[in-house]
């Protein structure tokens, strides 16, 4: 007798499949906090570098000074800067330790500030001086790509048509451009402080220096 085919005619056995493999998410997780951090980064960058970021960071102060870059008053020396696309920070340009002692003085109140002429000082030396002697003068003022005089001779020649040429040091000795060029206070001819006849040359929006009695920047 013939042994029976046993063969394959029942069902085939289940095959085991592979568990699937769980995505790490930690990549993503890290690439979406690092793409936040960056546009949060860049963002900030562009306020620090707006008259917004000094009036919400900086002491009282400020409220005066950010509302005179957009005053577009004609008689301040800002004006002229913003109108030609200049930022606080491209004349004010910060350094590290510059900004920590700020942000000291600023938390501990540690500044001297003139309520009636909303004029701010800075001490130097022991002394209190106002912020037209600290940014304003050669160095700062000439230096190449902000006016189209870089050397004092070529101020000097720039205004020699003067009866009393103001960039004329030969005589009284050199001048901060600040002494006399404001720029969030109306500029003063200091020449008057002697000189009578030179009210006569007072540009105009400018002050006498009987008129004005110095200011901020």
């Amino acid at each position: 007798m013939a042994d029976k085919d046993v063969g394959t005619s029942g069902p085939a056995p289940a095959q085991e499949t592979e568990p699937k493999k769980k995505r790490k998410k930690a990549p993503i997780v890290w690439g979406i906090v690092i793409v936040v951090i960056v546009v949060l980064g860049i963002g900030f960058n562009a306020w620090h570098n707006t008259p917004g970021f000094c009036n919400a960071i900086c002491h009282t102060p400020m409220d005066y000074t950010v509302e005179t870059l957009s005053s577009n008053d004609p008689t301040l020396g800002v004006t002229v800067h913003a109108q030609s696309g200049e930022e606080c920070l491209d004349c004010h340009v910060p350094t590290l330790n510059e900004q920590v002692s700020e942000a000291t003085k600023w938390m501990s109140g540690d500044y001297y500030y003139d309520d009636a002429t909303q004029m701010l000082y800075e001490e130097k030396d022991g002394q209190l001086i106002d912020y037209s002697d600290v940014i304003p003068n050669e160095q700062f003022c000439l230096r190449s790509g902000c006016h189209d005089v870089t050397t004092l001779d070529e101020l000097k020649n720039k205004t020699s048509d003067m009866a009393l040429n103001p960039h004329d040091f030969s005589q009284h000795g050199y001048v901060n451009c600040g002494d006399c060029h404001k720029m969030h206070r109306q500029s003063v001819l200091i020449c008057t402080q002697c000189h009578g006849e030179a009210v006569a040359e007072v540009p105009d929006g400018w002050a006498a220096s009987t008129d004005n009695e110095g200011g901020l920047e």
